[in-house]
């Protein structure tokens, strides 16, 4: 058998990169009042800060690179007035018309080429979606990129009122998270317990679609975790470091093989599967190291618990 221990830990960092919002006026997509009051809305995106430490190569969480912005004015009676633009036309202060009332912003980006889902009340804009799993770029890096560009957040509730001068922020978070695996099998081959190891095989393991306003969803999505890329970071055959980016949810994690002579017992194959028993949060960063140093699995559980269970 093989052991393994598992370490994990969560590093956050975050930086405000100031940008402020503009639209064109459009057509509501339901009977409202005259649009006869305005509304200034400031746009700031959230992004780790790029001395977050990580040695390995690639900073894609340093970029905020999304193809459209769409603007969800949900009024306390259920009324929606929706609005969208490309990001050429995003700049900095802007003035929204709209028409009087209690109105909560809620604002989010999708990728380049995905048009925005559109929404008649304000349950489906609590509850929207991403765009559908099945719907992912084949390629990994552009499957990666496509995660990457959603965006959302949520202002809170203010009263619009003609003639007077209203400004709403809104903070828009990644919605989706960093998992950063980092292996090394040579201590097993130093402690004596192995005459030759090698890792080969990983593949990570999450979700391809999540809810686009996750603190205000009331309803689950029901989907399913998916093989969402065969991570290729190998330093050599015995380490390397590779990551990539989930939706929050539960059973997020990698697939691997290992291929080891043990002294005197010949050479094996096992396969593994490595399981957060929590489910992902969002917007974090999830560092995973795991190192080969005996002949049994082990699990450690501070402070993200993991489980390791050999695939028979």
């Amino acid at each position: 058998m093989v052991r393994k221990t598992l370490k994990t830990f969560i590093a956050l960092a975050f930086i405000a990169a100031g940008m402020t919002s503009c639209i064109d006026d459009e057509e509501p997509m339901r009977a409202v009042p005259a649009r006869d009051a305005e509304v200034r809305v400031a746009v700031r995106f959230v992004l780790p800060s790029s001395k977050a430490g990580d040695p390995g190569t690639g900073h894609d969480e340093f970029e905020a690179d999304w193809g459209t912005i769409a603007f969800y004015f949900v009024y306390d009676n259920g009324q929606v007035l929706t609005q969208a633009m490309g990001r050429e036309e995003l700049a900095e202060t802007n003035t929204f018309l709209v028409y009087e009332g209690n109105v909560t912003a809620y604002v989010a980006t999708f990728p380049e080429g995905e048009e925005p889902v559109q929404a008649a009340s304000a349950d489906e804009v609590r509850n929207m979606a991403t765009a559908a799993s099945v719907n992912l770029p084949s390629n990994a890096d552009e499957r990666k990129r496509h995660l990457l560009s959603y965006f959302s957040g949520i202002s809170g509730q203010t009263e619009v009122v003609k003639e007077e001068d209203k400004h709403i922020d809104v903070m828009l978070d990644r919605l989706v998270s960093k998992v950063d695996l980092q292996w090394d099998v040579q201590p097993g081959i130093d402690g004596g317990a192995f005459v030759s190891a090698q890792m080969s095989s990983i593949t990570f393991v999450g979700y391809g679609l999540g809810h686009v306003f996750p603190s205000a969803a009331t309803e689950p999505l029901g989907a399913a975790t998916m093989q969402l890329a065969t991570l290729d970071g190998n330093v050599s055959e015995r380490n390397g470091r590779a990551y990539f980016y989930t939706f929050p949810g539960e059973g997020c994690g990698f697939r691997f093989d290992i291929a080891f002579d043990g002294a005197g017992d010949g050479a094996m194959q096992r396969s593994y599967a490595a399981t957060f028993d929590d489910a992902i949060a969002g917007d974090a960063w999830h560092k995973v190291n795991l190192t080969v140093r005996g002949t049994s699995v082990n699990e450690t559980s501070d402070p993200v618990p993991i489980t390791l269970t050999p695939n028979q």
